[in-house]
């Protein structure tokens, strides 16, 4: 399965190592983020006009530095191929979308491998206004990165100019940003539109790091996800806001509620290790499935905590287990080592 990245107007997550001598005129156009679920940040074209004058030889401009997420440890190959909108200044400047692809440390400070060093589209040359432009697809070189290491993707346009009248040199601009009415660009050049966002397209799939994630509601607003967590993260309601998964979260989490609101998992809590959950003043916290493997509820102030489904202990109790309310469903402890059923310490109910 394919692996397309977006392009962010967004701070990159590390600073990377400086262009290689390739591109001989580099902007000084902040590094971006390179995604795999597109943001909300704005499409914006953006200009790069390095020569005041004319400049007729053969030279390449570099317009951003994109960096990714840390990987997995894994072997990168396959082919890479991506979709721009851009445009040169004159019609004399004969600018071609041009790219470098390379793996990166963590920190961003080390070139690992060099997986494409600068190629030009040999597509369609740039025009005078905003167009579509791909970038055919293309091998990339093999390399096997540690867990930790970074995609460094540099894009920008080349080509020799020629004299025609006017200033002839390097100069042109790239469409970037995630937020786009239409979707992803359409493999053509001759998309005109400007609510459509460029991608960068790996052929084969790139696997990340699990990462710790915090997610902090501030004021009335709330912290979402949308999708899957994997790792150790924390969701955090501020004031009346709440923390909120929509999808599946895998790992060790707490989900903490503040002030009146309610911490909320709308399916099943898969964990290993133990799930703290705990409602503040005078909110519940809620589990709509089961409660697997070491549980704590607490209910604060004048709230209780409650369990629509049953509390399942599929092993031996080695601690003490309070129920301040059991409001529907049971309490069950299942049959543990030799057929006995074994409790260690106390296990009391309050009515």
């Amino acid at each position: 399965m394919a692996t397309r990245f977006y392009i962010s107007t967004a701070a990159a997550p590390v600073s990377p190592i400086a262009p290689g001598a390739e591109w001989e005129h580099v902007s000084s156009n902040a590094d971006v983020a390179l995604l795999v679920v597109a943001d909300s940040s704005t499409l914006t074209t953006t200009a790069f006009t390095p020569d005041s004058a004319d400049d007729l030889t053969n030279k390449d401009s570099m317009h951003r530095q994109c960096v990714s997420a840390p990987l997995a440890a894994q072997t990168i190959s396959g082919n890479v191929t991506a979709q721009f909108q851009a445009l040169e200044a004159n019609a004399g400047n004969n600018l071609f979308l041009t790219m470098v692809f390379k793996v990166i440390s963590n920190d961003g400070t080390i070139e690992r491998a060099t997986l494409l060093a600068i190629t030009r589209a040999p597509g369609a040359e740039f025009t005078t206004s905003l167009r579509n432009t791909t970038f055919d697809s293309v091998a990339l070189t093999n390399y096997t990165c540690i867990a930790g290491d970074r995609i460094l993707i540099e894009v920008g346009q080349g080509g020799t100019c020629t004299a025609a009248g006017g200033t002839q040199g390097h100069n042109g601009s790239l469409r970037i940003g995630c937020s786009a009415s239409s979707g992803d660009l359409l493999v053509n050049e001759t998309e005109a539109g400007t609510t459509y966002r460029p991608w960068i397209e790996f052929a084969n799939t790139l696997t990340f790091q699990d990462l710790n994630v915090t997610l902090a509601g501030v004021s009335a607003s709330a912290a979402t996800v949308s999708g899957n967590i994997v790792g150790t993260f924390a969701l955090a309601g501020a004031s009346v806001g709440q923390g909120t998964v929509s999808g599946n979260i895998v790992g060790t989490f707490v989900l903490g509620g503040a002030s009146v609101a309610p911490a909320t998992a709308a399916g099943a809590l898969t964990v290993v290790g133990t799930v703290t959950l705990a409602g503040a003043s005078a909110g519940i916290v809620t589990v709509s499935g089961l409660a697997l493997l070491d549980a704590v509820l607490a209910g604060a102030t004048v709230s209780l905590a409650s369990v629509s489904g049953a509390i399942v202990v599929d092993r031996n109790i080695a601690a003490t287990v309070v129920v301040t309310s059991i409001t529907s469903g049971d309490l069950t402890v299942e049959e543990g080592v030799g057929g006995a059923y074994m409790i260690s310490m106390l296990l009391r109910i309050v009515k």
